[in-house]
C-alpha cells in the first residue's frame, strides 16, 4: 500500500517554484497553455488575499493570461515542449503591477488582425487593459511589465 505522504511521481521535466510573502507573488516554472487556468487561479487567490479591487484583480488577471499566452504561443520551447517563464506579482501603492519574464529577445507588436481572425489582438487587449506596460530587452530575454491602478 502507498504511502499517503508520499508525494505522487511527477515527470522529471516539470519544474515550478512558487514564493509569496505579503504583497508579492514570484512563481517560475516551465509553462504549458494547458497551466494557464491553474497560474490564473493562484494569481486571482493571491489578488484577494491582498484585497486588491474586483475591476482591477480582473484586468491583472486578463493581462498577465495574456502575457503567457504570448510566451505559450511565440517563443521557443526547450526539447520536452515547454517555455520557461517567470511571473513576478507585486501589490505596489495604488494597485499591482506584474513582470513576466521569458527567454525570447523578440518584443510584443502590434499587428493589425484581418476581421475574422481568431489571433492577433492580445499584446493590444494587454496595452488597452493596462495602465501602464513597458518591455525590456535583457541579457536572458526579456521582461514584460505591467501595471494596473485601483479606482478609488
Amino acid at each position: 500500500m502507498k504511502s499517503l505522504l508520499e508525494p505522487p511521481a511527477q515527470d522529471a521535466s516539470s519544474r515550478a517554484m512558487t514564493r509569496s510573502v505579503h504583497g508579492q507573488l514570484d512563481m517560475g516554472l516551465n509553462m504549458k497553455s494547458e497551466y494557464l487556468a491553474a497560474v490564473r487561479g493562484i494569481v486571482r487567490e493571491h489578488l484577494r488575499l491582498w484585497e486588491v479591487g474586483d475591476e482591477a484583480s480582473e484586468r491583472m488577471l486578463i493581462a498577465v493570461n495574456e502575457l503567457l499566452t504570448n510566451v505559450c504561443q511565440h517563443t521557443d520551447p526547450d526539447q520536452n515542449g515547454w517555455q520557461m517563464v517567470s511571473l513576478l506579482v507585486q501589490r505596489v501603492p495604488g494597485g499591482v503591477t506584474a513582470i513576466v519574464s521569458d527567454r525570447d529577445v523578440r518584443v510584443p507588436v502590434q499587428v493589425v488582425p484581418a476581421q475574422l481572425a481568431e489571433n492577433g489582438r492580445g499584446w493590444r487587449l494587454v496595452r488597452d487593459l493596462v495602465d501602464d506596460v513597458s518591455v525590456s530587452v535583457t541579457g536572458a530575454g526579456k521582461d514584460v511589465w505591467v501595471y494596473v491602478g485601483e479606482t478609488t
